[in-house]
């Protein structure tokens, strides 16, 4: 994108206005960055009439101010621009989008990407919620969940073959029911446990994505500003702000019409 958004004057016709002035452009660094200006607005622009380069009026001054960490300078014309290195243009562009859910609030662009909930709240949720989910079915349900009540009827058979065989006299019979008994008590305790370890992995899986496990598949929070003031979850902004400088380009520090220019390995675009 950046290419595409990027204005280059390379080209030696477009710097003829330097040729009517005497003595050579002196070299950019860092100490002269509003020279960048020079050859992408023009001398007169910047400067207005002067004689030569050096001429008192040549020694332009910056601002006091930054623009997200880029020197600024203001024109005659009252025209603000920032210029840095495409290092400084890289810092502030992350700085820009760092600050930005600041003044816009938190509904912005892939913020739900970058929500996170900590891995012993995300454990203490999956267990509540399949703790809750477990107590509130019967015995029956439970078995029907879990896959055996195939196994607690087959059970509930054998018992009762038993009790038709008892006589009161062979005590083993009753040791058999007895023991029948307890593996149908360990049924529902094994269906129980195995409900109740499904059900965990489902939600802990589901949380890996608190956003759309909480408020797009189960419904308990409206959105992102009530999923944050739930304490539920943390903004992971530096990851946000860096994913977003890596998608964007540098005319989106310009305030004034979205363009910037790239001169000698510098950044230029107007702010106001």
């Amino acid at each position: 994108m950046r290419d595409l958004i990027k204005k280059i004057l390379r080209e030696s016709d477009d710097l003829d206005w330097i040729k009517d002035v005497p003595g050579e452009l002196p070299e950019i660094d860092d100490e002269n960055k509003f020279l960048v200006l020079v050859k992408i607005l023009g001398i007169d622009e910047v400067f207005g009439d002067i004689t030569g380069w050096d001429d008192p009026n040549t020694q332009f001054e910056q601002n006091r101010w930054t623009h997200y960490g880029m020197d600024t300078f203001t024109l005659e014309n009252g025209q603000e621009w920032a210029v840095g290195t495409i290092e400084e243009a890289d810092d502030a562009l992350y700085q820009y989008w760092e600050e930005y859910p600041e003044h816009v609030g938190m509904d912005v662009d892939n913020i739900e990407d970058y929500l996170v909930m900590s891995e012993t709240d995300r454990r203490l949720f999956a267990r509540e919620m399949s703790d809750n989910y477990v107590s509130d079915l019967s015995d029956d349900e439970v078995l029907i969940v879990a896959d055996l009540e195939n196994q607690w009827e087959e059970l509930g058979e054998r018992i009762s073959e038993l009790e038709d065989e008892r006589d009161g006299v062979d005590t083993s019979i009753d040791d058999k029911i007895s023991d029948l008994e307890k593996e149908r008590d360990y049924l529902i305790d094994r269906a129980r446990q195995e409900v109740e370890d499904a059900y965990y992995d489902e939600w802990y899986e589901c949380l890996d994505d608190p956003y759309q496990c909480l408020v797009r598949d189960h419904g308990f929070y409206m959105g992102i500003n009530d999923l944050l003031a739930s304490g539920s979850v943390t903004f992971n902004r530096e990851e946000w702000a860096r994913h977003m400088a890596d998608i964007s380009y540098y005319g989106e520090l310009s305030f004034y019409d979205g363009n910037y220019y790239e001169e000698d390995g510098y950044i230029a675009f107007r702010t106001n």
